[in-house]
């Protein structure tokens, strides 16, 4: 896993687990839709039977699903 995607994954959790908002850094959503992309690119071109290439793409999918739920909690 990287950096970011710990931070996504903090982030995630801190909205998950409050009723109310939580504060994001300034430039949150760009920097984690600019990783998204690039970790969809990087799936692309790996094979996806290899162990790299399945854990990419877990990596990939948990990101997208993470940051498309916390865009979620934050509008409810």
């Amino acid at each position: 896993m990287t950096g970011r995607y710990d931070i996504l994954l903090e982030a995630w959790r801190k909205e998950r687990r409050s009723a109310d908002l939580q504060p994001m850094p300034e430039g949150f959503y760009v920097e984690m839709t600019g990783y998204v992309s690039e970790l969809r690119e990087q799936t692309r071109m790996l094979d996806k039977t290899s162990m790299r290439g399945k854990i990419s793409e877990r990596e990939r999918e948990n990101a997208e699903r993470m940051l498309r739920e916390l865009s979620q909690l934050r509008l409810r």
